[in-house]
This record gives structure tokens, sequence and C-alpha cells, in this order.
């Protein structure tokens, strides 16, 4: 049983009511151990600047995920999605039970495919969100990444409908540098998944060109840039 905080920070909302709403931009933020009161902060003021949904990432390996993410909510109530890494059903649960909104998979269930289904089956496939790196390798050919960012030999459209099959919703594809924004446009639009891009440089314009749900982006700084592209700054400070 994990102990309660003394919140240094006033709450903006329970992720524990799961209040729906759309998810258009999510922000990352980097948890250190034994730092999580600056990781809230840091996931309030993303959440203040109009992130739908705030990316817990680690900075270096924590002890135990799960506590960190109930320290981190009892400072600052918002939506996260735990991207702490996730070895199975019983880690998921955990995370979710910390209460985490959602459980980021990444490369794990590349080596294990079996852990889709097991993922989604144990928290749900609204609570599950499965993060994948690609890139060109010929053309017209894009290659899964594995967890040292080298070609699977994968095709990510082949791995993108298995995960779909296994039960995932929800993706987050990090195309490398390399990889033009048109490489990504059939894969995107002839997916059912509700696919958001990660990389440095894109907005949600061109998300909504490519046919994804959203985007992933850095911080509190990064969603405030995104909105203002967007002319929507004003309604997400105000409203």
């Amino acid at each position: 049983t994990y102990q309660s905080l003394h919140s240094p920070f006033l709450s903006y909302e329970s992720p524990l009511e799961r209040v729906s709403e759309p998810i258009r931009i999510m922000s990352t933020v980097q948890i250190k151990p034994g730092r999580t009161v600056f990781a809230a902060a840091a996931a309030l003021a993303a959440r203040l600047a109009g992130s739908n949904l705030v990316l817990v990432r680690p900075s270096a390996p924590l002890v135990d995920p799960a506590r960190s993410i109930m320290e981190l909510l009892e400072a600052a109530q918002v939506p996260v999605a735990a991207d702490l890494g996730c070895a199975g059903p019983r880690t998921a649960r955990q995370l979710i039970n910390a209460g985490a909104q959602q459980v980021v998979v990444s490369h794990e269930a590349l080596l294990h495919p079996s852990l889709v289904r097991e993922v989604t089956s144990a928290v749900g496939s609204e609570a599950s969100i499965f993060r994948i790196a690609c890139q060109a390798t010929a053309p017209g050919q894009v290659e899964v990444l594995n967890g040292v960012d080298q070609a699977s030999g994968i095709e990510c459209r082949q791995w993108l409908d298995e995960i779909q099959e296994m039960g995932a919703r929800t993706v987050i594809l990090r195309p490398s540098t390399t990889l033009p924004s048109e490489g990504l446009l059939s894969l995107v639009r002839e997916s059912d998944l509700d696919i958001y891009l990660e990389r440095p440089g894109w907005n949600l314009r061109l998300a909504d060109a490519l046919g994804a749900a959203g985007i992933v982006t850095e911080g509190a700084l990064g969603c405030r840039e995104q909105l203002e592209e967007e002319g929507l700054l004003a309604v997400q400070t105000n409203g």
C-alpha cells in the first residue's frame, strides 16, 4: 500500500475520474529517481499549457515505477500515461492501479509479440499505448526499429496490422529524421489505429494532413508552441 504524500501543488484534476476528452497533444515529462516533485511541477505546467495527456518518461532507471507515478499524482493530479517500461500485464496493472490513465509499451512488444494481447487484456485497449520507432530502409519501405534503433526487418505496416489484431488501439509512431512525411501518408491514413506522431519540428497541421490523431511534443513549452501555431493558445489558457 502506498502512503499518501502532502501535496505542494493544487490539484488540477484527478486522473482516477477517467474524464473522457479528445487527445490531440501529448506532452513528455522526464522523471528522475528521488525528484518526483519536479516531474509533478513539469506535468502540471504541461497540462495547464494545453496538453491532453502527459507522458511520463524516466531520465534514469526507477526502482519502483508504480510508486513514482503515485507520488507524482499526489503532487499534481493530471492525466498521465506511464512510459516507464512495461515487462508484462502485472507491471501494466500496477501502473494503472497507481493512477496512470494509460500504460506505454515500447520495443518489449517487438521482442515478445504476445505482450500486446496480454497487456490489452489486463488493462484494456483504451488504457494501452504502443510506441513504435521506424525508418525508411528502401523506396516505399518503412521498417520498425528495435530497442537499439536498428532496422528489425519487420515492415511497419505489417506490424501495425498485427498489433491491432491483438487488441492495440493507440500508437505513438516515432519516425526517424531521414523519413520524409510523405513516406508515412499511406501508412497512417490506411490504418484504423489512433496514431500520434512524435518527431521534433512536426506539428498538428502536419499530423492532420497525414491523417494522424495528434502529436507528441516536449513539455509545456512544446505544447504552447503547437497551440500558438494553431492559433488556439488563448482558448486553451483562458477557457
